[in-house]
């Protein structure tokens, strides 16, 4: 199996969603290590790039994104939804507030 887009060590960034969700660590540590020995390969100092690219790479592999739901009451009298999620790199989105009832309990 090969890393779609994981070209270089910046790259490591874009390999974020191609794993499929719960794969083990030995799978991911088999493929960041071959991925990140190719990608090295011309680096003036490659066990320092071989390292720092593998790390990347097994965090981002293991990581699985999440997401929670918030429900508050709005300055309406009705109850909004919020949905909260927060990616592998730790950037978090939050969606619009949904109406998901026309009064607050």
């Amino acid at each position: 199996m090969t890393i779609p887009g994981f070209t270089a060590e910046s790259s490591v960034r874009g390999a974020y969603g191609v794993f499929p969700a719960q794969v083990s660590y030995g799978t991911c540590s088999d493929e960041c290590g071959h991925e990140c020995t190719r990608t090295c390969k011309n680096s003036w100092n490659k066990p320092q790039c071989w390292q720092k690219c593998r790390d990347r790479c097994i965090t981002n592999c293991l990581c699985v994104p999440w997401c929670t739901t918030e429900t508050y009451c709005d300055d309406f009298g009705t109850t909004v939804a919020v949905e909260s999620c927060m990616d592998c790199e730790g950037n978090e989105t939050k969606s619009q507030p949904v109406r998901v009832k026309p009064t607050c309990d």
